[in-house]
């Protein structure tokens, strides 16, 4: 018997399971869903003992963000995080209370900050011959609307909502991380740091790829030291590879729209007020988590 053949005859025997979740890429609504998903299916199987959550992501939406890390504490068994190349903003966000993380020297990590982005793309629509009217409630009912324009009063509501939520961010990993506020405001400020740096500062546990984290979980959460190994999302099956309907990428689909070539149905004008806080890397990784939500990619 190899080594292979040693583990499937104990998990076998054991019926204990170890889920590896993915999240990649920019953390929007489509990959919260995803995510929530396995986790939920995983919340359902008690030979389940332990979730290793593989991140690489730049960041993305306070929203989906929040809900992924919600997902994760409502579990009733341990989730370790393994950090790919990129865990940063968002990325660190769901991963900052998982009972240990494993990173890269080079992993990029860390950015515990907040974006703010306000798209107006009022003009655009004017240069089209589309117009629109609106009846607002109160002067921040607008503020998320692509075709108003920032007024002093939406930047200062704005700003505020960002110190909140990067208040709200810091409070998460300080708890987290076993850190003091104060500790936590050290190595936060939107800096990034390499996976090297995160260790020395408390941000990362562990030095491993995703093989080292999942001999981890198999060793610490089994009782065996084997156990089946089931990876989410689960890959398409060929059906639904035929099936799937094709893609548009921002630029197209947004150059679609303006040109007149696209609708503007109720399920479009919904999708034109999307977040303006995000937990990003940068303002460009910002920028493309938004216009995914206004174009509805998932």
């Amino acid at each position: 018997f190899d080594k292979k053949d040693v583990e499937d005859i104990y998990s076998k025997r054991s019926g204990e399971k170890v889920a590896i979740v993915h999240v990649t890429g920019g953390i929007n609504d489509g990959v919260a869903k995803k995510v929530v998903k396995a986790l939920r299916e995983v919340k359902l199987d008690p030979n389940f003992k332990c979730v290793l959550l593989r991140v690489d992501s730049p960041g993305g939406a306070v929203t989906a963000s929040e809900t992924i890390l919600e997902e994760c504490k409502d579990l009733s068994i341990p989730v370790v995080c393994s950090f790919s190349n990129l865990a940063a903003s968002g990325g660190y966000y769901v991963s900052a209370q998982s009972d240990k993380i494993f990173a890269q020297p080079t992993t990029l990590t860390g950015s515990i900050g907040v974006f703010g982005v306000k798209i107006d793309a009022s003009e655009a629509f004017r240069k089209h011959g589309i117009e629109f009217d609106s009846v607002a409630s109160g002067g921040h009912a607008l503020t998320n609307s692509l075709v108003e324009p920032l007024t002093r009063q939406m930047e200062m509501n704005l700003n505020r909502n960002m110190d909140r939520i990067y208040l709200y961010f810091k409070g998460i990993v300080s708890k987290g991380r076993n850190m003091s506020m104060e500790e936590t405001e050290k190595v936060a400020q939107g800096r990034v740091w390499t996976g090297t740096e995160a260790r020395e500062v408390g941000l990362v546990d562990e030095w491993g790829g995703l093989e080292k984290a999942l001999s981890f979980c198999k060793k610490t959460y089994t009782s065996t030291g084997y156990a089946d190994v089931v990876v989410y999302p689960k890959p398409m099956s060929f059906m639904e590879k035929l099936n799937r309907k094709p893609e548009i990428n921002d630029i197209q689909y947004a150059l679609q729209l303006l040109q007149g070539n696209i609708s503007l149905d109720e399920g479009i004008l919904r999708r034109m007020a999307p977040e303006n806080v995000y937990l990003t890397m940068d303002e460009e990784s910002a920028l493309q988590i938004a216009l995914k939500q206004i174009a509805n990619f998932e």
